[in-house]
């Protein structure tokens, strides 16, 4: 399970709260956006309840697309 990140604004927050997290990140610096995996992640619902837990699913300042 991937989730992609694409970053409304430069913010070190949540590439910070996610990695405190344990998600695992992969960036693409011309464009901000990210994809992120976590160990104990394996389906959409599983990402879905992290994020929230996180504070990160309704965030304004990112876009979260969930990819299997």
């Amino acid at each position: 399970m991937h989730v992609s990140i694409q970053l409304l604004r430069k913010d070190d927050t949540v590439q910070k709260t996610l990695r405190r997290d344990g998600w695992h990140l992969q960036s693409d610096e011309k464009t901000d956006d990210m994809c992120a995996q976590h160990p104990q992640v394996h389906q959409e619902s599983d990402a879905r309840r992290r994020l929230h837990d996180i504070g990160l699913l309704t965030c304004r300042t990112c876009r979260i697309e969930f990819r299997p």
